[in-house]
């Protein structure tokens, strides 16, 4: 596998990673498929910002590899969200004992959601003709954590999907496409960026444009 895994850009503690598209949904790396310690070594301690190597001596170490949970899209809209693990792998700076993750790419610390899931929420919710103009319930059913569960429960209507409202505001920092013209403006873009790729590749340009521009989380 050296020498075939692609450029990798550091987002401070964020490096993000391949993601594959197959079986109808965006598939994370599993530990199977982990890449080495030194493939992916950020450049630089995200707090003291020396170099990783300085001629012979490592100053960045590996320092294990976890796995956690992340919501992966279902099959384009259509089937159960599912929930996937993926690696985590760490480092250690030996100068300032920071520790610094890198993430399998359109995984984002501390969200549950993946980038492309929460990209496919809005598709779901913004008004036609740049969205399918779905209720934040009936979105829920189709994208949210617990939504086949949920679509058996007798849960109170009308449905306000909370983290919509909480992505919106961060996602500001993610795109400027997002801070100028809101998930309207940003899904324009994506859709312009994307052609003639569909779906898929609106989200695929979601997450690309995200990995060179993202805000730190």
């Amino acid at each position: 596998m050296a020498g075939t895994w692609p450029r990798l850009l550091l987002v401070w503690s964020q490096r993000m990673e391949f993601i594959a598209w197959g079986r109808g949904m965006l598939l994370l790396w599993s530990l199977e498929s982990l890449p080495s310690v030194d493939d992916l070594r950020p450049v630089c301690c995200r707090g003291c910002r020396h170099p990783a190597r300085v001629g012979d001596c490592l100053y960045l170490w590996g320092h294990g590899v976890r796995e956690r949970d992340v919501v992966v899209l279902p099959a384009l809209g259509e089937g159960p969200t599912e929930c996937e693990s993926c690696w985590v792998r760490r480092y250690l700076c030996i100068r300032c004992r920071c520790t610094q993750t890198v993430l399998p790419r359109g995984m984002m610390p501390h969200y549950l959601y993946s980038m492309a899931a929460i990209v496919m929420a809005f598709v779901l919710t913004v008004s036609s003709p740049l969205g399918l103009g779905l209720s934040d319930w009936d979105a829920y059913i189709r994208q949210g954590m617990y939504g086949e569960w949920a679509s058996q429960e007798g849960v109170g209507l009308p449905y306000r999907w909370r983290s919509l409202s909480r992505w919106s505001v961060t996602a500001s920092t993610w795109w400027s496409s997002w801070a100028t013209g809101g998930p309207g403006g940003a899904l324009v873009d994506f859709r312009q960026r994307a052609e003639p790729r569909g779906l898929q590749g609106l989200l695929e340009a979601a997450v690309d444009l995200h990995v060179q521009w993202g805000g730190v989380m």
